[in-house]
C-alpha cells in the first residue's frame, strides 16, 4: 500500500482510464467477424503490438498491471487483499486440478495475495499453513473427498466459498456499503 490519499489515488486512476479501451473499441471488437480481424483490432487499439500478437501475453499483461494499480494506489490494505485475494483463488484451482490430472499448469496469475510459488509448494505438499484459516481448512477438506471423488466442479464451488469468506473477513471492518454491495454481487453472480 503505497498511497494514503484517497483524492491522489483517485486522480491518478481518471488518468488511467482516460487511456483505456473505449465502448467504441469494444464495438469494434465485438464487430470482427474473423479471428485475424479481432488481432487486428486489438492491435489497433494498442492491446496487442504488431510485431507481438499473443493475446494470452497481452491479457496476462494488462492484469498484472491493474493488481499493480490496486497495491499502488488502495488506501486500506485489507481492501487490496480483498480485490486480489480472487486471483489465489484461480491459482490454487488449477494447481489442484493439475495435479490430480498429472499435468503441468498453465495461466496461473502473479499478483494474488501469495506467491505462487509458495502456492504451487502447498499443493505438491498437502500442507496449507501459508493459506488464511479458511482456505486452508477448505483444501484441507478438499483433500480427502479427492481421495475418493475428483469432481472439478465441487473444487470450484467449495474454493470459491472459502475465497469470499475470506474477503468479506478482509472488510467486514471497513464500514462501505459501496464496497460489500461490489463483493455481495461478485458471489451472486457466480
Amino acid at each position: 500500500m503505497a498511497q494514503s490519499s484517497i483524492r491522489f489515488a483517485t486522480a491518478k486512476i481518471k488518468m488511467k482510464q482516460a487511456s483505456s479501451v473505449s465502448q467504441n473499441d469494444i464495438a469494434r471488437l465485438s464487430e470482427a467477424v474473423t479471428f485475424n480481424e479481432a488481432l487486428q483490432v486489438l492491435v489497433d487499439i494498442g492491446f496487442l503490438s504488431g510485431d507481438n500478437r499473443d493475446y494470452d501475453f497481452a491479457v496476462d499483461r494488462y492484469v498484472s498491471n491493474a493488481c499493480n494499480l490496486v497495491n499502488k494506489f488502495t488506501t486500506d490494505e485489507n481492501l487490496s487483499k480483498a480485490m486480489l485475494l480472487k486471483f489465489d483463488g484461480h491459482n490454487l484451482k488449477v494447481l489442484l486440478k493439475s495435479r490430480l490430472l498429472n499435468i503441468e499448469p498453465d495461466h496461473l496469475y502473479n499478483c494474488g495475495t501469495i506467491a505462487v510459488d509458495k502456492l504451487k509448494h502447498a499443493v505438491a505438499n498437502h500442507n496449507y499453513s501459508v493459506l488464511p484459516t479458511k482456505l486452508k481448512h477448505c483444501l484441507q477438506h478438499l483433500e480427502k473427498e479427492i481421495v475418493t471423488n475428483f469432481d472439478p466442479l465441487k473444487i470450484d464451488v467449495e474454493i470459491d466459498k472459502a475465497v469470499y469468506s475470506v474477503i468479506f473477513d478482509f472488510i467486514k471492518n471497513l464500514n462501505n456499503k459501496t464496497i460489500t454491495n461490489y463483493f455481495t454481487k461478485q458471489v451472486t453472480f457466480l
